[in-house]
């Protein structure tokens, strides 16, 4: 499956269906591209974001209230475990915990999150959100 955001193509390598311990009913389509790069999707809300795992981004170690990162400041908004519901294809998560960061004095709706896989391995995300129909599956 290939992916095209804005123009631009991607090659999926895994897909899934997630959930939250704290939202149960709201579900997330999570597609895995190459070269650490993936796709978060709500299609209830037709919102969507790109990002890419940096593995472990040390200013969110120990995961605190609020860190600086890049010169910015970003507050701890969400802390939960993500379950998944059903695996389309290919190499996914699977369970985790993890920690959303949103900018604290900047508007944006960019974010960072800190994710601990079952392994105890990161995979601390960078996600920029983008246009939902400027996503097409190929």
């Amino acid at each position: 499956m290939k992916v095209s955001i804005d123009g631009k193509e991607y090659k999926a390598v895994g897909k899934a269906i997630y959930s939250s311990k704290g939202e149960p009913e709201s579900r997330q389509v999570k597609i895995f591209l190459e070269g650490g790069k993936s796709l978060l999707m709500f299609p209830e809300d037709k919102i969507a974001f790109f990002g890419f795992n940096f593995g472990r981004i040390g200013e969110f170690d120990g995961f605190p209230e609020t860190a600086e990162y890049q010169g910015d400041v970003m507050e701890l908004v969400n802390h939960d475990f993500q379950t998944e519901v059903s695996v389309e294809f290919g190499k996914t998560e699977g369970e985790c915990e993890f920690w959303d960061y949103e900018y604290k004095d900047i508007e944006s709706s960019n974010f960072v999150s800190v994710a601990v896989m079952p392994d105890g391995s990161r995979a601390d995300v960078v996600l920029y959100e983008i246009d939902f129909d400027k996503i097409k599956f190929i």
